[in-house]
């Protein structure tokens, strides 16, 4: 398959929770991004999801958590993927760090920050 993604990704198994329309669901992440985040759904389906507005908080230790309010990108079964649409400066700078840390290439992960694309549908392309 094509690679199109604009964002370089990083395994990571993180604790966490999705709330969307009233419902929360506990996660556990599989890869994240500068733009978004993979994550397996532990409690339950979350099918017909796609297109909500959500809120995530991925737990990276007791005093250091990323909230995000993002797009559910993809919903299917236990998979639930969520496009980043905004989040405060201290949870940009611990999401940064992480993928910065967890990456091959840290440099490269600056050089995204300096480039466009968020907002692009191929960046909500996630996949495992």
């Amino acid at each position: 398959m094509d690679d199109r993604r604009k964002r370089s990704r990083v395994r990571t198994r993180f604790p966490g929770v999705v709330f969307c329309g009233g419902d929360d669901f506990s996660i556990a992440t599989e890869n994240l991004s500068l733009k978004g985040a993979l994550c397996e759904v532990l409690d339950e389906s979350v099918d017909g999801l796609v297109g909500e507005p959500c809120i995530m908080r991925i737990t990276l230790s007791e005093s250091a958590v990323i909230e995000v309010s993002g797009i559910i990108a993809r919903a299917e079964g236990q998979v639930l993927a969520v496009d980043f649409e905004n989040m405060d400066p201290d949870s940009y700078a611990h999401l940064r760090n992480v993928v910065r840390l967890m990456a091959e290439d840290a440099d490269l992960i600056d050089e995204e920050q300096l480039t466009g694309g968020f907002g692009d549908e191929d960046d909500a392309d996630f996949e495992r």
